[in-house]
């Protein structure tokens, strides 16, 4: 059989098939019906999709002679059935159509003397149930063989985005691997219609069809003006959706219109000036700019698209186009991310190197992309605000710096003393951390240069077992300061690093080497990683153990693990791993647009979490098997990915309802718990008033969108957990300073996003 990549000779769309079947739900819930036939007559195959390395698994119900009657009965409910609000599965015309990859968790496996073959239910809300074709008795072998084959090449082109020509069965195998989840064994077969649209009880869940239509003034973006008439614009893509808005009070989505054209258009007069139009034929129902900000996020499950209208006050409006096919989801999303990477860029398409356009689909059309959704995992959650809860939030610190129209910047944690250090202005406030609340402990006042300059840090750190505390001085950034902690609170020495290099960026050499007397440590310039030595003579930066880029490569952030490897993010947006300081990184991670604001690791350095702004971008740094490379196993950091194998991200972003309550989002530095006897199990993180955390062993699960929060009457500056724990995290507002136990942050609601908990400024 040819390649599937789309490079293959053959032409024709269907694949492989096996032609005679059945075609079940099972469940594992026998309350719900153990088992449900939904074609007891199927034919099941593999075919091409318009989007290229893409392929469906389509089950199609067989009709025989005799059987016009059953057309007629099922006009009505099985020619189209539009699931709304939230599965959005069309059975036209007597089929069911499943984009193939690994979130499906296929199976083979025999059932009562016949081929089975089984896959999850994404679409739907119960996490254990599948669909099952179950061969007739007869079908050949080879059949099976061919099905099965196809099916490995298409998980496998989707995953990489290239062609599975000359990969061997074993590498298809190793991709392609099912779960170990054992098919439901039925004591009984029941015949039925097709499959019930019972309980729909997820994010869509509740639209109702009231077709209010939005006023000019609310869904057309205030951004720069768009010609009213789309025809004057060529349509990058068009595809039909259904068109539905968020109601604020209703907390529901409610359709606007059904069968809607939604477009991205090139607006011209400006380069990259994209909008996403959506009209009702000569009716334009909304245009809004294609912009980062909209935090568009795609939802396989729902096969939708939600994004927020970020103008005016929020909460912003929130809105949904459901395709309800594959094709058409996969199309718009493939050329509206196209345009968004030419926004972000401020470069044609056409201009990114073929490596980095495989990347950005694969990143783009990737399983990594998307939340495995669990139902199981919904857990009931009072919303009870009780006394003592705002009690503690209105916490506040009578005693720390007076007023002085400065606001809290920076926030460091001890590592070897209970306390935590913020910088306001050009002072440094001192608290204690080991009891039940923040207790202010000093201040370090006036920090100044040898020469008795006033300065306000820009990067701190603490050092030497936290006796010493390094700053960096936007006015000078060529040296770097020691401030001593112990005795005097003043700055102590000052090093000058290079004569033509800045230090940017400040990091310890390892996870925990604050935690020794360890007197080396590292920095960035805009394009140089470099050690810094303070116990050599002139200048601190140690000359062999540097590297510097030629290009412009603009890092932002670094990190290390505690074995002292090292990531260093950019404002570019991509990652580079090093296994030691003055050698190329052994691994690149080609920039998708977003900057990079900070980047932490896990102390083994098996995953690597990068902050952008609306995104957490989470990597699993273990190079896998079934990629080619001889060193499955091995880190990113120590071995190469191979060039088409490099790790996707699992993308962590806020619902579009929760970002446009929150008036649109800008993540801080996102950071593990860490300490060397802790198992990181939460990321922590914020956006204006919101602290934020996600359960760390969710995510590697492939749950993605489930976080909980706590809002404060103030913007969030830094918030980190305290070292060596795991639930008690220190949040620096503008004008205050608390610590939270993470039990404290809720699942998100109108209450948990509602009216902020008023909070009288703290004189930090």
């Amino acid at each position: 059989m040819s390649a599937l990549g789309y490079g293959a000779e053959s032409q024709v769309a269907e694949l492989a098939k096996i032609e005679s079947g059945e075609f079940y739900l099972t469940r594992k819930d026998k309350l719900r019906g153990g088992r449900q036939c939904i074609y007891p007559k199927a034919m099941l195959s593999v075919s091409k999709t318009s989007v290229p390395f893409n392929f469906q698994l389509i089950v199609s119900r067989v009709y025989e002679e005799g059987d016009a009657n059953i057309l007629d009965e099922e006009e009505d409910e099985g020619m189209l059935v539009h699931i709304l609000p939230h599965r959005m599965i069309r059975l036209t015309y007597g089929f069911k159509s499943f984009l193939i990859g690994i979130e499906l968790g296929l199976q083979t496996y025999a059932f009562e003397g016949r081929y089975a073959f089984s896959w999850h239910d994404v679409q739907g809300t119960e996490p254990d149930d599948r669909f099952e074709f179950v061969a007739d008795s007869g079908t050949r072998k080879s059949a099976r063989d061919s099905l099965e084959r196809s099916i490995l090449r298409a998980v496998y082109e989707r995953k990489f985005m290239k062609s599975s020509s000359g990969v061997s069965d074993k590498e298809l195998q190793a991709v392609a691997a099912p779960d170990d989840e054992v098919p439901v064994k039925p004591t009984r077969t029941t015949r039925g219609k097709a499959a019930s649209t019972a309980a729909i009880t997820d994010s869509l869940a509740g639209m109702s069809i009231s077709n209010p239509k939005p006023t000019a003034s609310s869904s057309t973006s205030k951004a720069p003006a768009l010609t009213t008439s789309d025809d004057e614009h060529d349509a990058l893509v068009s595809e039909v959706g259904d068109l539905y808005l968020w109601d604020f009070k209703g907390e529901q989505f409610n359709v606007i219109e059904e069968e809607v054209a939604a477009k991205v258009v090139d607006a011209g007069g400006e380069p990259f000036n994209y909008w996403l139009i959506v009209s009702d034929g000569a009716n334009k129902l909304l245009g809004h700019k294609v912009t980062v900000d909209q935090n568009a996020k795609w939802s396989l499950p729902d096969l939708s698209v939600s994004w927020i209208n970020p103008q005016g006050a929020p909460p912003f409006e929130t809105w949904v186009i459901a395709f309800g096919d594959v094709v058409k989801f996969d199309n718009f999303k493939t050329k509206y991310q196209e345009c968004l990477w030419e926004v972000k860029n401020q470069l044609p398409w056409a201009k990114a190197g073929d490596n980095d356009q495989k990347y950005a689909l694969q990143t783009w059309n990737g399983y990594a992309e998307f939340d495995m959704q669990d139902a199981s995992d919904e857990e009931a959650e009072p919303e009870a605000s009780t006394e003592e809860e705002e009690e503690e939030e209105e916490e506040e610190e009578e005693e720390g710096l007076e007023e002085d129209g400065f606001a809290n910047s920076n926030l460091v944690v001890g590592h070897n003393n209970p306390r935590a250090f913020v910088v306001r202005g050009n002072k440094i406030g001192i608290f204690t951390t080991d009891q039940e609340k923040m207790k202010y402990d000093d201040t370090m006042k006036g920090i100044k240069t040898a020469k008795g300059k006033a300065f306000i840090p820009e990067q701190v750190m603490l050092h030497n077992q936290d006796n010493d505390m390094i700053l960096t001085n936007p006015n000078d950034p060529h040296s770097i300061y020691r401030v001593d902690l112990g005795e005097r609170g003043t700055v102590v020495e000052e090093w000058k690093v290079h004569d033509d290099i800045t230090v940017n960026n400040i990091n310890p050499d390892s996870k925990f080497a604050g935690t020794t007397h360890t007197p080396t440590f590292l920095g960035t310039s805009h394009n140089a990683l470099f050690r810094i030595d303070p116990r050599v003579s002139g200048s601190k930066l140690v000359q062999n153990e540097s590297k510097q880029y030629a290009t412009k490569a603009k890092f932002s952030s670094l990190a290390t693990t505690q074995d002292g490897k090292i990531v260093v993010g950019s404002a570019k947006g991509d990652l580079r791993l090093f296994d030691t300081v003055g050698k190329i990184a052994k691994t690149a991670l080609p920039a998708l647009g977003d900057p990079v604001i900070g980047v932490d690791t896990t102390a083994d350095g098996k995953w690597v979490v990068a902050t952008t702004k609306t995104a957490l971008l989470v990597f699993d740094m273990t190079i896998p098997d079934g990629v080619g490379s001889k060193y499955a196993g091995s880190l990113g950091f120590d071995r190469a990915f191979p060039a088409d194998a490099k790790p996707l991200a699992k993308r962590l972003m806020l619902s579009s309802q929760h970002a446009a309550y929150m008036g649109g989002v800008n993540f801080t530095p996102a950071r593990f718990n860490t300490g060397p006897d802790q198992v990181e199990k939460t990321i922590v993180t914020s956006s204006g008033p919101y602290v934020i955390a996600w359960d760390f062993n969710r995510i590697k699960k492939g749950k993605l969108d489930k976080y909980e929060i706590k809002q404060y009457g103030d913007e969030v500056i830094q918030d980190r957990f305290l070292f060596g724990q795991s639930n008690d995290i220190v949040v620096a507002l503008k004008n205050n300073v608390l610590k939270v136990d993470k039990k404290q942050l809720k699942k998100p609601t109108r209450s948990s996003l509602g009216g902020p908990a008023k909070m009288r400024p703290s004189r930090v």
